[in-house]
């Protein structure tokens, strides 16, 4: 191949490579512009909407489209949150009229119109508006106790809902009835707003159960009947109760170890006479020569009662009583000795000393419970042994020659002389 002919092949080459590139050109050019901008060709504002600015959920409305063509069809759509309807309809002189039926869900708030015929649009909104409250009433309440101190407070919220389960408009008045442990009655009011309508009920200064019945008044368009609710409660309850004394119910017994008193305190009420429920716990601090004892009690009709175990040595006690921070006044026992015979006889013995102790009688008379422990020492050598039938025997090891031995049973002390053994 020549160079002329060369040159000719790459002259041809590019003419063919522009003259593509033209075409390209030309077919985008001349394709039809996407969908989405042909819709774009749709006139609004030829067809106006004519229809109520609002209506009640659950009833029929009358649309009226205005502009379309003698015999066009018009589309309507209306959309209330729960998917849209499609109605259609010719145009009689230029006009159709819709007559909508009441929607299938509760669908209150603005519903959206959009009527199309042919290249013409045009849109509305209507607000549907809720019904009024039917019952039951939902109602809520807390807390469910409070303290009748005329501070303290429950709470509770109604929601109010039409029959299609709406939430009622804003401003629907709710009536409160509150009525008292003492029967005395109260009526309060609140509107509803932001769906919901609730108030405060303080407390009063009588203990008891507070009842709240919730009440809305109906409208014509209900026949004036009244939607109310279930009836909700709560317990006013006494306080932190006033300073109290302790009682004894039982006689002071003998510091015997063993035997019991019951001590009881007061009615236990709150700063305006009212009586601590049950079940409030009451704690008993006993202190004295045996050291601190704690015991604990619950209220029964507004008094705790404690069963306080003798000491097992002769003295006082102090009794302070607290419930939910309060303490009674001091209450001092004094427990006398519980030993009224002591005897004692002590041997020797091929291993130390022995030593036999009762019968001992007690101030009643009697024999000291069994199992009360009897303490012997000589010398520095200790040995303790229990009582059965006021009596028991120890052999009390000595290291040197004792010549006496000292017993202790329940606080007294006696010593006697070692004799020889028998």
């Amino acid at each position: 191949m020549t160079t002329r002919d060369r040159a000719s092949l790459g002259t041809i080459t590019r003419f063919v490579i522009v003259a593509l590139i033209g075409l390209a050109l030309l077919a985008m050019w001349l394709r039809p512009a996407p969908e989405v901008v042909q819709r774009i060709s749709l006139v609004p504002g030829g067809l106006t909407i004519s229809t109520v600015a609002s209506a009640s959920v659950g009833e029929n409305i009358t649309v009226s489209v205005v502009g379309a063509p003698n015999g066009e069809i018009v589309d309507l759509s209306i959309d209330a949150g729960y998917g849209p309807r499609h109605f259609s309809l010719a145009s009689t002189d230029g006009t159709a009229n819709f007559d909508v039926p009441a929607s299938t869900g509760p669908g209150s708030g603005i519903a959206f119109l959009s009527a199309k015929s042919g290249d013409l649009v045009s849109t509305a909104t209507v607000e549907l508006l809720p019904g009024d409250a039917v019952s039951p009433l939902d109602l809520y309440l807390g807390p469910r106790t409070v303290v009748a101190d005329a501070d303290h407070f429950s709470m509770i919220v109604a929601v109010p809902k039409d029959r299609l389960g709406n939430p009622v408009a804003d401003g629907t008045t709710v009536d409160y009835l509150v009525t008292r442990p003492n029967l005395v009655t109260e009526s309060l009011a609140h509107d509803t707003d932001g769906l919901l309508s609730y108030i405060r009920v303080f407390s009063r200064t009588v203990t008891g159960r507070t009842r709240l019945s919730v009440e809305v008044q109906g409208s014509r368009l209900s026949g004036g009947e009244a939607a109310t609710g279930p009836e909700r409660s709560f317990l006013e309850v006494a306080g932190i109760p006033e300073p109290f004394s302790l009682v004894p119910i039982d006689p002071i017994v003998p510091a015997d170890g063993h035997a019991l008193v019951r001590i009881a305190t007061e009615l236990l009420r709150d700063e305006f006479g009212n009586e601590l429920p049950d079940g409030t716990v009451v704690f008993l601090d006993a202190s004295g020569a045996t050291g601190l004892r704690r015991l604990r009690s619950v209220s029964i009709d507004g008094v705790a009662e404690f069963v306080l175990e003798a000491p097992p040595i002769a003295g006082d006690v102090e009794l302070i009583a607290s419930a939910s921070g309060t303490r009674s006044n001091p209450l001092t026992l004094t427990f006398e000795s519980a030993v009224d015979e002591l005897p004692v006889l002590a041997e020797k013995h091929p291993d130390g000393i022995l030593v036999t102790v009762g019968r001992v009688l007690s101030t009643r008379q009697s024999y000291v419970p069994d199992g009360t422990i009897v303490v012997v020492s000589a010398d520095g050598e200790v040995a303790e042994a229990p009582l059965e039938l006021g009596m028991a025997e120890i052999v009390l090891p000595a290291k040197g020659s004792p010549d006496r031995v000292e017993v202790t049973v329940l606080g007294t002390t006696v010593s006697a002389t070692i004799g020889p053994s028998r």
